[in-house]
């Protein structure tokens, strides 16, 4: 970083493709959350049929360098689905919900199923979709849709790195698929009150009234005095 301010960074991965068999491709959509699709094989008794994969990945960080905010945060990476946030993250206070845009193709994206949640609570939300995978479910943050105008509103309730998670997918006509699937993540941070050491400093400021640091510096200091005055 070459400055104080609300740095933006992301990676967007070449699309590769991936054969699923039938039980494999819905217990993906089972574990990941892409529950749309896995109601439209139900409904169109496709449940048995197996699967061609095209898929790709587009992860964005925000972070905050210093104290200086900037408006890097708004910066669109013109991925093929992205995030991108409507207000500063880092200008956020505890409980507030922040509003961000979902863009698929450079459009508003209505009626996308999100997720939300804080990787505190130990949860992993970027896992290849393969057979053998761990038993949790990585949709267990907070299932949310976007509104007509793409939009999606996530209450940060406590400290820690939070995310939103999308899988975008749908059937493919390309020859050799079946369906293809754009990933975006969205990653920030939340401090307790703000600044870390100012966090810390107010709390200890909060268990011991200032008159105890004003005497006690007042002792160090004499005791200090007096060691210097006796070696000399």
């Amino acid at each position: 970083t070459g400055a104080a301010g609300t740095w933006v960074a992301g990676v967007s991965t070449r699309a590769r493709n991936i054969e699923m068999k039938a039980e494999s491709f819905n217990g993906y959509l089972e574990h990941d959350g892409v529950l749309d699709m896995l109601e439209w094989r139900k409904e169109n008794n496709a449940m048995e049929e197996d699967a061609v994969e095209k898929y790709s990945k587009h992860v964005k960080t925000i972070f905050q360098v210093g104290e200086e905010r900037s408006d890097d945060w708004q910066t669109v990476l013109d991925y093929p689905i992205e995030f991108v946030p409507m207000s500063n993250p880092y200008d956020l206070k505890m409980g507030e919900e922040l509003a961000v845009k979902l863009l698929w193709q450079g459009e508003a994206l209505p009626n996308q199923l999100v997720y939300a949640g804080s990787d505190h609570a130990g949860h992993s939300h970027d896992h290849e979709h393969a057979e053998g995978e761990d038993d949790h479910h990585h949709h267990d943050g907070t299932q949310l849709r976007t509104d007509e105008n793409g939009v999606v509103k996530m209450e940060v309730s406590s400290a820690g790195q939070w995310y939103l998670r999308t899988i975008h997918l749908v059937l493919s006509e390309e020859e050799g698929l079946t369906h293809e699937s754009n990933w975006a993540t969205l990653t920030f941070e939340m401090k307790a009150g703000g600044n870390a050491m100012e966090t810390a400093s107010e709390e200890v400021a909060a268990a011991f009234p200032s008159y105890i640091f004003f005497i006690g510096g007042t002792v160090l200091f004499l005791g200090l005095f007096f060691a210097i005055k006796t070696i000399l």
